[in-house]
């Protein structure tokens, strides 16, 4: 059932039965044990700590973006503010 293709073999031929959920369930459990265990993630990697250039600019990027659009609000504020007290003051 988790081979490739159509094959007659891989066709699921009574999808209500509760022995074939369990047998997918397990057989799926086992797969996501054997990724997640597998000794790729057991290899110390000598680069651990280190951020490369590219993000150190994308990060950059960010914070100056984010200082322009918080600079650009406090002035759409701080007008809205002066025209409001202005009008007010009018009545």
């Amino acid at each position: 059932m988790l081979g490739f293709m159509q094959h007659e073999s891989n066709q699921i031929t009574n999808r209500e039965s509760a022995t074939l959920v369990t047998a997918m369930r397990q057989a799926c459990k086992n797969i996501f044990y054997t990724v997640v265990n597998s000794g790729n993630y057991t290899i110390p990697d000598p680069d651990a700590g280190k951020m490369d250039n590219m993000t150190k600019m994308f990060i950059g990027i960010d914070v100056g973006v984010a200082v322009a659009a918080i600079g650009a609000m406090a002035l759409v504020l701080i007008r809205w503010n002066k025209n409001r007290r202005a009008s007010e003051g009018n009545k």
